[in-house]
């Protein structure tokens, strides 16, 4: 499913989570999260995956190589590399560096 995206120039993703410490506040904690599934959306596709579905490699080459949309984003992509095998501090770099927008700023600041 994740080949659906290679063509696009981004896309926005939302991730799922829970925690194994019992309380809700946990579950916003992107240290303690475990990523249930992750949503895509371009302007041609949208999809819903299992974490345990997903291709890490593919992932994170997309996660490197395109513009990234989110609500909140800079908490999704923090528990994403946290479970992304193998993962490089200068993938971990780019990936940050192909945020685009995050909802959440643009709602608090009106951008």
């Amino acid at each position: 499913m994740l080949d659906k995206l290679l063509n696009e120039p981004g896309f926005a993703l939302d991730i799922e989570t829970t925690s194994d410490v019992g309380d809700t506040a946990h579950n916003c904690y992107h240290m303690t999260a475990q990523i249930i599934c992750v949503s895509f959306a371009s302007d041609s596709h949208s999809f819903v995956l299992l974490w345990d579905d997903i291709d890490k490699q593919q992932l994170t080459h997309l996660l490197c190589a395109k513009k990234l949309i989110g609500q909140n984003i800079k908490f999704d992509l923090k528990a994403l590399v946290k479970h992304l095998p193998g993962i490089t501090k200068e993938q971990i770099k780019q990936i940050f560096n192909n945020i685009y927008f995050d909802t959440k700023v643009g709602i608090v600041t009106g951008k």
